[in-house]
């Protein structure tokens, strides 16, 4: 019975040593630690979220807003088949939301950790994507985590840091062609100036700190650029008046000065052009109305060339005038030129002082004939 029991426990013990020696085996193929064998509670995998673009675009038909990445290869990533690039895709999309969500819960700071770390790696990887596709995507994240800095320094009274935020998506963003983040960067140009406006209120025009205001200078700057990107011509000028009118007393921006009063004309000669471009195809009639108010526009101006067109613009509606045979209008027209541009010394005003004047002799002339005589043979002369 003992010799039994003995062969008994002498097997167990065989097929216990067995064991130990396979499992020993296996661990160290596999280096598979033994507490995650036997001590770690089960944790079931969860799925890694898949990246989507914040905000995303619209598509160019249709007006619906879609997911332009949705099931686009080399941006939507899980698994372990991910390249590294694809992870820090991955890893800002999941940055963002955390930030978002310590935004929404009161904790400003932590999230402002998190966009900090969407910019730091978002610089790195941007470059190393090869698909446009995944760039845009990652540029349109990064665009709406430093929006959210911006706004989150707002909130904290550090509206210094919140401009030079602002300044970065305008610097960064400003020739994006996407509508998403064109909108981020209109929202910047606002929020910076506002942010700008309240430094002024809180310490005074000239105790802004230079830094802050050499960076507010580009934004104010910068602005009217967009505007004219846009084809708002008078908007712009708007904006250019407004940066000379801030800033005229600053040493150290008077170039920045001079280049905002150089596109102030430029676009008030845009504006012009665009007034004689519009008569230029219309009837006698519609012609002058439109003549009319670009006279009306720049009555005031005093830049030499914005004056240029708006004696133009009289000398077109006299002519015009006396193809209708209105000839007391006609005169009245060309007398105005005469009047506000006779001591005038450029070359091109002086020649047309002298015509106008000529035209008008030749309208009284034409006045004091009878009704029915020949019409006086005028061109129009083409609009500078």
């Amino acid at each position: 019975m003992k010799t039994n029991l003995k062969k008994l426990f002498m097997s167990i013990c065989t097929v216990i040593f067995s064991i130990v020696i396979f499992t020993a085996a296996i661990v160290q193929i596999f280096d598979i630690k033994v507490k995650d064998i036997f001590f770690s509670p089960y944790k079931p995998q969860q799925p890694q979220p898949q990246p989507q673009p914040l905000p995303p675009d619209e598509t160019s038909g249709g007006g619906n807003t879609t997911n332009i990445f949705h099931d686009n290869k080399g941006i939507v990533c899980t698994g372990n088949n991910c390249s590294p690039v694809q992870n820090n895709v991955n890893i800002i999309y999941n940055l963002y939301l955390e930030g978002k969500n310590f935004k929404q819960h009161g904790k400003p700071d932590d999230a402002l950790k998190s966009y900090n770390g969407i910019i730091e790696l978002s610089d790195k990887t941007i470059n190393q994507l090869e698909n446009e596709k995944s760039r845009h995507y990652v540029r349109n994240i990064l665009a709406q985590a430093l929006m959210d800095k911006g706004d989150i320094l707002i909130t904290q009274n550090k509206n210094e840091e919140a401009i030079a935020v602002y300044e970065n998506i305008v610097s960064r963003f400003d020739k994006d062609n996407s509508p998403a983040v064109q909108e981020l960067v209109k929202k910047a140009y606002d929020e910076a100036i506002n942010a700008y406006n309240e430094l002024i209120n809180q310490f005074g025009k000239h105790e802004v700190p230079p830094d802050v205001r050499n960076i507010a200078s580009r934004v104010f700057f910068k602005k009217g650029d967009m505007l004219v990107k846009q084809g708002k011509f008078e908007d712009a000028i708007t904006a250019y008046e407004d940066f000379v009118s801030r800033f005229k007393n600053f040493p150290d921006l008077q170039e920045r000065v001079s280049l905002a009063r150089s596109s102030v004309t430029r676009n008030k000669l845009a504006v012009a052009s665009e007034f004689s471009k519009k008569a230029s195809v219309l009837g006698n009639e519609e012609a002058i109305a439109v003549y009319e108010k670009l006279v009306r526009r720049f009555d005031k101006d005093e830049s030499p060339e914005v004056r240029e067109k708006v004696a133009n613009a009289l000398f077109q509606m006299g002519m015009l005038s006396a193809k209708q045979r209105k000839h007391e209008q006609a005169i009245n027209y060309l007398k105005d030129i005469v009047s506000r541009f006779g001591k005038d010394d450029s070359p091109w005003m002086r020649e047309h002082v002298k015509l106008a004047q000529e035209l008008a002799a030749q309208q009284q002339e034409a006045a004091a004939r009878e009704r029915g005589s020949q019409p006086l043979q005028l061109q129009r002369i083409d609009a500078r």
